[in-house]
């Protein structure tokens, strides 16, 4: 296939996006394994972990199936895919997701106590 000079802006956007997609897949997973180390370390709520954990774990599916949805076109009709708003949103939801489970996580270890709120009344 000779490459276009107007495919060269696609190509390296669907690498790009490709390349976000797999990291995300790599950290959210080292992520979700140190999240189980660590609750047995600091011996953290349940229902908090639960919910990092599962955060971790949409993080990681969405990215699995980012990358198959930038991938697979190339691999079944050998064109090269053009990255819309869809790819983009999804790597936002995917951005969002991952600090959703970090930052509940890190809630979870700093207060630990069930009657701690974010925002007590005032």
């Amino acid at each position: 296939m000779a490459e276009n000079r107007n495919d060269v802006p696609d190509r390296e956007a669907a690498k790009l996006c490709f390349e976000f997609f797999k990291h995300f897949t790599t950290v959210s997973t080292t992520v979700a394994l140190v999240e189980l180390a660590l609750v047995q370390f600091f011996e953290l709520d349940s229902f908090i972990a639960g919910i990092g954990l599962v955060t971790s774990g949409i993080t990681l599916l969405l990215s699995i199936f980012g990358m198959l949805s930038v991938a697979m076109p190339t691999a079944l009709t050998d064109e090269i895919p053009k990255t819309g708003f869809g790819t983009y949103i999804l790597m936002l939801i995917t951005a969002l997701m991952f600090l959703a489970g970090i930052l509940t996580f890190a809630w979870g270890v700093v207060a630990p106590f069930p009657n701690v709120c974010l925002f007590p009344p005032p």
